[in-house]
This record gives C-alpha cells, structure tokens and sequence, in this order.
C-alpha cells in the first residue's frame, strides 16, 4: 500500500497524514456512477523522516499486517456473534415463545464482547508502525 498525502499535523515520531481516497472504480472525474465520490481521511503514521506539517508525503504500510489486523477486526466480533447466535438458539429452541428473538438479542451480546476484545487487543497494534512515511515528495509550497 502506497499513497500520497499531507502532513497535518506532528508529535516526536509521529504524524497525521490527510490523504484522498478515490472512489469504487478509481476513474478521475467519472461521471456517469455514483461511486467516484473522492473522501479524505486521516491517518496516524510514523514519521521517522522528520516530515512537518504542510510536507506532501508518501506513506506505505506493510500489505499482510493491515490485511491481518483488518481480519481481526472484521472477524472477531462476527464469530462472537455467531457463536452466541447459533448457541443460544440451539439452546433456547422451543423454551420460550420467541427464543428467535431472545437468539439475536444473545447475539448481540455476543457482538459486544467481541468488540471489547477487539479494543482490548487494539492497544497491541497502537504501538507498531503499521503505516509509515517512506518519503517526503514535496513541501506546501512547492
């Protein structure tokens, strides 16, 4: 993963970066879809180049890592949820009036504990440098 973007603002060895995603279909000024929105985002990088702020830059980040910390975003709480859900009703079928209902709502429960490990285990990636800048390309006013 490689972009460019601008430095916004910095702190010791880090930095965040304002960077514009392009939209679905990657086309430039294509108007004939509705997916072409381009949106900014801000991302929390490295800045082991001593980047400031108003430096156009080129971040990177290591492929398999953001591949394997978005999986265990996506993943985790989806298992709990399906583990609680499918449990829950095995569980619960024919012992209540709507043990449907009562399954999804444990499911949902289910889902929040996810979420809590998630951020708990979060705490372990903010100190890797999952996304860093590799390059300064130019300055504000270049």
């Amino acid at each position: 993963m490689a972009k460019e973007g601008m430095v916004i603002k910095t702190e010791s060895t880090k930095a965040s970066v304002l960077i514009t995603r392009k939209g679905a279909c990657g086309g430039e000024g294509c108007s004939k879809c509705s997916g072409c929105e381009h949106q900014t985002q801000v991302i929390e990088c490295a800045n082991y180049i001593s980047a400031k702020v108003g430096d156009r830059v080129q971040i990177s980040g290591d492929d398999s890592s953001m591949l394997k910390y978005t999986a265990l975003l996506y993943l985790v709480p989806l298992t709990f949820f399906l583990i609680a859900l499918i449990s829950s009703y095995s569980i619960l079928e024919n012992k209540i009036g709507n043990f449907e209902l009562a399954s999804f709502g444990i499911g949902l429960v289910g889902l929040l504990i996810g979420y809590i490990i998630v951020k708990f285990i979060d705490k372990k990636f903010v100190d890797k440098d999952l996304v860093h800048i590799t390059k300064i390309i130019g300055g504000l006013y270049e």
